[in-house]
């Protein structure tokens, strides 16, 4: 999830949406109708589907970045939907990834 985008909403990426729904329904012993109701809920949100450029875009920070390519496609997604930082459940009480919009 990404929070500090251009108006000061929630924002997220469709692959965190989709990682969501996966892990709620394996891991937490969600309801799909359960996890459904939530990803409804984020509805709300902006929420950025890449496509064939954003990929290019996740290789290159892949690379020059040296991080895995999963991360690499929610870093693309939080710089396309103007956040300045990213912070994942790994990284609860820290920043995974910041910089500047210049």
């Amino acid at each position: 999830m990404f929070f500090g985008a251009k108006d000061n909403s929630g924002a997220l990426s469709i692959q965190v949406l989709s990682e969501f729904y996966g892990a709620a329904t394996r891991k937490l012993a969600m309801t799909s109708e359960e996890a459904e109701e939530i990803i409804v809920d984020f509805g709300a949100w902006t929420i950025h589907c890449p496509a064939h450029a954003d990929l290019v875009r996740a290789a290159g920070l892949q690379r020059r970045y040296q991080i895995s390519w999963w991360d690499a496609l929610l870093v693309n997604s939080s710089m396309v939907l103007g956040c300045l930082a990213v912070r994942t459940t790994s990284t609860i009480g820290r920043v995974f990834f910041q910089y500047d919009q210049d």
